[in-house]
């Protein structure tokens, strides 16, 4: 793997939180639409099971939030993922104006 595909990597695919989360700020989703939204709006998908895994960890860490609706859990963002997304994006931002 060579320096931009690590590049790349790093900030989809080892970083899919940021992704959910964008989504959620907008919209409450369930896990499989969630997938699919991902790939529509940023042209690119991680594995469907990575998604599942990573919305079980970030609900855990209190970013999101599940309600049941009928058979299907429904996501949404809570305060402390809002906060976490904006400081994420303020990271990035800084990083990309020094490089």
């Amino acid at each position: 793997m060579d320096a931009l595909e690590k590049l790349i990597k790093s900030t989809t695919t080892d970083n899919v939180w940021m992704y959910v989360l964008a989504i959620l700020k907008n919209e409450n989703i369930h896990a499989y639409a969630l997938h699919k939204e991902i790939e529509k709006k940023f042209k690119w998908a991680p594995e469907l099971i990575t998604s599942y895994v990573v919305l079980y960890r970030i609900e855990k860490e209190g970013l999101i939030k599940s309600e049941k609706k009928g058979r299907i859990k429904v996501y949404s963002i809570t305060p402390k993922g809002i906060k976490t997304l904006k400081e994420a994006k303020k990271h990035l931002k800084s990083v990309a104006e020094v490089i």
